[in-house]
């Protein structure tokens, strides 16, 4: 959900799934279970929580050397970014420097292309969250062997069978919930 959006304000910054608000919250509760002051676990999210939503913005260029040190508004850019060039890259949620020290850093050089390298083209709420649950279990169970299987589910998105999702979509998803675009690859598919 988070990556979907086509934009890049700060609104993306709130897009968070079901999933991850429910995982977030268990691991800060379990903070002051195991000793952590409950005061310094509210201050904690509430500085990260205005840093994050600092960084999803185009408004903000480049801030000097600043770049050097901090995860800005361009290198997350960069990490919503589509294009080839920055994918999978810019991980580091605060300080840039782990993205540089594991080989994950890319500069902001050209404009960035938001969304995801395969749009949904879909506005189904139940689809956004389980769309890459589904098309992962399709491409495992068509995996030809053990290891193959191995490989879909340690490996990166591309090694998921494209021809996953269309089925997938056919099978799931309502006409009107479905565009024009989607539509038409669908029929193509098919004939």
């Amino acid at each position: 959900m988070h990556h979907q959006s086509e934009e890049f304000n700060l609104t993306v910054s709130a897009r968070i799934t079901v999933f991850q608000a429910l995982i977030r919250n268990v691991f800060w509760c379990i903070l002051p279970l195991i000793g952590f002051p409950v005061h310094m676990v509210i201050i904690i999210l509430l500085i990260h929580a205005a840093y994050s939503f600092f960084t999803h913005t185009r408004m903000v260029g480049k801030l000097g050397f600043l770049e050097y040190i901090f995860v800005t508004p361009s290198h997350h850019r960069v990490h919503h970014a589509s294009n080839v060039n920055y994918l999978d890259k810019n991980y580091a949620d605060i300080f840039i420097f782990w993205d540089k020290l594991f080989g994950t850093f890319a500069e902001e050089k050209e404009e960035p292309q938001y969304g995801l390298t395969q749009p949904l083209n879909s506005r189904s709420f139940l689809w956004q969250h389980f769309h890459q649950l589904l098309e992962l279990i399709g491409s495992i169970k068509n995996a030809p062997g053990f290891k193959q299987k191995i490989k879909i589910i340690l490996g990166k998105p591309e090694t998921l069978s494209p021809e996953i999702r269309p089925q997938l979509e056919k099978k799931f998803l309502s006409a009107k919930n479905i565009t024009n675009h989607q539509k038409r690859e669908i029929q193509k598919n098919i004939y």
